[in-house]
């Protein structure tokens, strides 16, 4: 009996990242960042499997063998672990789908769960520091103006820091309910919208931006190319105001951890997840003109705890 043919894997993977680079872009046709992490971890894949190895050859023991040989070999974090194993689990599904591999193939290495933080060897992220939205406002007064709007806007929405710094005016809604509807942002290229509600201090901010920015971007200065400014020129000023304070530096995502612990409690875990953007499949809130009203909501409580603070 002949034996049965084989995928090569490098093939796999150069049709796979092909697929990658043209999927994973946004609305506007601009590439995200997912295509370079599944390049990376690609070329991790085949370094230990090999040029001449099948994408059969990729079996559930295999697949540990490979996590477990990166943990040691990379010192690849517990997070970061699971993240790469996923990729080339989707790389095994988009095989099958295509059919170019057949499901009882792929099946071994797609029955392999993530790693649980007790049974990982993997490096655990040292905890993060997420100041209360009191701290964070008290430090807008340390820096400088452009500097302080964007952290104003991401500690009243609850926002990621990307968000902001690519805010164009034409993606601002300033009518009755006022939020902005991004055109670019995480999961775009998911068919996701992201509407942001601007309450109180968030507007007060964009407002301010909008008097003295001249050109497409809300937020100024541009680099002196003309490019927005990227997420390391905001973490320079916000390590500057924690020094000048004498207050632990945090990151400038965890704004966003702490608007989100700021709303909770007070307005509930659906307005939180609303704010924040967070969803796990397309739902009618895609064809939604404005934000949702739990949205506003919880906007409204973070307005409210920075008066209750004053």
């Amino acid at each position: 009996m002949p034996s049965k043919p084989c995928t090569p894997l490098k093939r796999l993977v150069v049709a796979y990242c092909a697929h990658a680079e043209k999927y994973y872009r946004r609305s506007d046709g601009s590439p995200t960042g997912e295509a370079a992490n599944i390049r990376s971890t690609m070329r991790a894949l085949l370094e230990s499997f090999g040029d001449k190895a099948a994408a059969e050859d990729i079996t559930a023991k295999a697949l540990k063998a490979w996590r477990d040989e990166q943990i040691t070999k990379r010192d690849w974090s517990h997070g970061y672990t699971n993240q790469q194993t996923l990729r080339v689990q989707r790389m095994l599904r988009w095989a099958v789908e295509r059919e170019i591999m057949t499901a009882a193939d792929a099946a071994s290495a797609l029955s392999v769960l993530p790693l649980a933080a007790r049974e990982s060897a993997a490096r655990k992220p040292a905890e993060k520091n997420v100041p209360s939205l009191q701290q964070i406002r008290r430090l807008v007064g340390l820096m400088p103006k452009h500097h302080a709007d964007v952290v104003a806007v991401m500690a009243a929405t609850g926002c990621r820091v990307g968000e902001v710094l690519t805010l164009r005016r034409d993606e601002l809604h300033l009518g009755r309910q006022a939020y902005i509807a991004k055109r670019q942002h995480k999961n775009a290229h998911r068919g996701h919208t992201r509407l942001i509600p601007l309450v109180g201090p968030a507007l007060t901010a964009v407002r301010r931006a909008l008097r003295t920015s001249g050109g497409e971007y809300v937020f100024r200065p541009l680099n002196p190319r003309g490019q927005k400014r990227s997420r390391q020129w905001l973490q320079r000023a916000i390590d500057s105001a924690c020094a000048k304070a004498g207050v632990e530096r945090f990151s400038t995502h965890a704004i966003r951890h702490a608007a989100a612990r700021a709303v909770r409690p007070k307005a509930g875990l659906d307005a939180a997840a609303a704010l924040l953007g967070h969803r796990s499949s397309r739902t009618t809130e895609l064809y939604a003109p404005v934000p949702s009203d739990d949205a506003f909501e919880a906007a409204r409580v973070l307005a409210s705890t920075r008066a209750a603070a004053s």
